[in-house]
């Protein structure tokens, strides 16, 4: 039951979030150009016009990310897709840097790409999952270089340094 409460909230919050300016048209653009930016940059914004074929307004960086988000994609689903193989051997033949981590990271790392991959298509947001690979990337690259945070020595009083 209370499973059921909590989508039911998701569900209505979803909702109420998504009521971001996500379709305008070209003369509201006209009128109210800074209201329609600041929402691009968030979302991107369908631009309808009377005389011409809809367009799309969206941030140069989200335009620039969407071939690299798309890559991931059908990666996850080629990988998905295989019958063959764990899941950990079924990902890392896209991404062999999954090998770096030990075993439940391996597990851990391509359990979280799928799911970053299911939760950025479903939600329409593919920074939530070219953040996540990003992340794992990162991580494993550190650990493949043998650094280990485990290791370092944390001052336990804060040093102040000189503004620069």
């Amino acid at each position: 039951m209370h499973s059921n409460l909590y989508s039911e909230y998701i569900l209505n919050y979803t909702l109420t979030m998504s009521k971001l300016i996500e379709q305008v048209q070209s003369s509201e653009l006209s009128r109210n150009p800074l209201k329609v930016f600041s929402a691009a940059e968030k979302t991107p914004v369908t631009v309808t016009r009377r005389d011409g074929e809809d367009l799309v307004l969206m941030s140069k960086r989200e335009s620039e990310n969407l071939p690299e988000f798309h890559t991931f994609i059908s990666q996850v689903l080629v990988a998905l897709d295989d019958k063959y193989g764990s899941l950990v051997e079924r990902m890392s033949k896209s991404f062999p840097w999954i090998l770096a981590f030990d075993e439940s990271g391996q597990d851990q790392c391509a359990s979280e790409l799928v799911k970053a991959a299911k939760v950025a298509m479903a939600t329409s947001t593919p920074m939530v999952a070219l953040t996540e690979l990003y992340a794992w990337k990162g991580t494993a690259e550190v650990v493949a270089l043998g650094i280990r945070f485990d290791e370092a020595e944390w001052s336990e009083k804060p040093i102040l340094v000189e503004r620069p």
